[in-house]
């Protein structure tokens, strides 16, 4: 028998599942599976684009001190969309439209960080797509610190490697990780 740790990471949430995995080749053929451990976590990868995109959001306001307003946007207010989505009121459409593109602007780059920053360098920051929505001055800060990126993952993981240092306490000794996601 093999102990086998599954680490599934989507867009969503974390499961965690710890199987005790058998050959049974000699009756049928059939590979047998026993749900040891399951354990899952309400956040994802898509949680450590987000803290990336807060650091960076906060770069930006340092940069440009008072821009808190025309920096507003649904990485902090997750209901903002609902806020100004009157048609009656054509120019909160176009505020909706502003925020909703610089929130995307910031997750696309969070995102190219965190992939990039997978070997544990510290990324450039292109803040060119971001500038290009607003008229703010470019941060003097260049490039995104890969302790940065380290100490978001830890936080937003923290809690799945203590179930699983606890899981490993109590044995039988892990085999095999796989791990799975974004």
């Amino acid at each position: 028998a093999a102990e086998v740790l599954v680490v599934d990471c989507g867009e969503g949430t974390t499961d965690l599942v710890w199987l005790t995995v058998r050959d049974n080749s000699g009756s049928q053929g059939d590979v047998e599976s026993t749900v040891r451990h399951h354990f899952a976590l309400d956040v994802s990868g898509l949680e450590v684009t987000r803290g990336i995109a807060e650091k960076l959001k906060a770069m930006m306001l340092e940069r440009n001190p008072g821009a808190r307003d025309s920096l507003e946007t649904i990485l902090d207010k997750p209901n903002l969309d609902k806020e100004y989505a009157f048609p009656a009121y054509p120019e909160r459409g176009t505020k909706m439209r502003y925020r909703r593109g610089l929130t995307l602007a910031f997750y696309e780059e969070a995102e190219r960080i965190k992939i990039a920053s997978g070997d544990g360098s510290s990324p450039k920051i292109q803040w060119g797509k971001i500038l290009s929505i607003t008229s703010l001055q470019e941060p003097t800060v260049s490039t995104f610190d890969g302790k940065l990126v380290k100490s978001v993952v830890e936080k937003v993981f923290r809690p799945a490697v203590a179930q699983i240092r606890r899981w490993a306490a109590q044995g039988p000794r892990l085999d095999l990780l796989l791990l799975s996601g974004r």
